[in-house]
């Protein structure tokens, strides 16, 4: 019986150490384990644990590497017609990622992000989050509720700078974008057919 118990032990401890070593790497990739009281993905809030999503991309003229750079979804539509060797439309608000992959000044693994590039994100559903991203410096918005990160120094984005004076250019900008993008939604929404709708709904974009 002691024998049986040991081995027992050993299974548990040794399932434990992996569970944590896959902890350990999911949380350094942007899992999300309720560090702002949520478990599931797709929600209404934007922070790193929801946004940090790897993109991979193979193929032909594709130069190898690893980057640490911050892009968004915008970008890979414009990505997709460079490499089929179109040129993306100037209306596009995304840039394609190859031309910036051939710059042989970013090299791979110590690359820094784009200087200065300004990235936006929003979420879904009721109680939407937008947010900012420039540099390191994340803001955050859900109606009047505002939040600031610097994101080098508090990955876990836990201490909130809103109150500081020299974020308060940013958070106007945040504010605009916000206001910005409600707009258009609203006017796309108005544009569609009933069938459009139907389906946006059935996949929870619509109320």
């Amino acid at each position: 019986m002691t024998t049986l118990v040991n081995v027992y032990r050993d299974a548990v401890l040794m399932s434990s150490r992996h569970f944590k070593t896959i902890h350990d790497e999911l949380y350094g990739r942007g899992e999300r384990f309720f560090e702002h009281g949520s478990w599931i993905h797709g929600g209404p809030d934007v922070y790193d644990e929801v946004l940090r999503i790897p993109l991979m991309m193979k193929g032909k003229n594709i130069r190898s590497g690893i980057y640490g750079h911050r892009i968004q979804l915008l970008d890979i539509f414009p990505t997709i017609m460079d490499w089929l060797g179109d040129e993306p439309a100037s209306t596009l608000h995304g840039r394609s990622l190859l031309k910036d992959l051939d710059d042989m000044s970013m090299t791979p693994q110590t690359s820094k992000p784009w200087e200065h590039r300004t990235i936006y994100a929003d979420g879904m559903g009721r109680q939407v989050h937008y947010a900012l991203i420039r540099d390191d410096i994340k803001i955050i918005l859900r109606g009047e509720h505002v939040e600031v990160y610097h994101l080098a120094r508090d990955p876990g984005e836990m201490t909130n700078l809103a109150s500081r004076q020299e974020f308060q250019e940013m958070i106007a900008e945040a504010r605009a974008f916000q206001e910005s993008f409600e707009k258009n939604t609203e006017k796309l929404v108005r544009e569609m057919s009933a069938e459009e709708k139907e389906r946006l709904r059935s996949l929870g974009y619509l109320r």
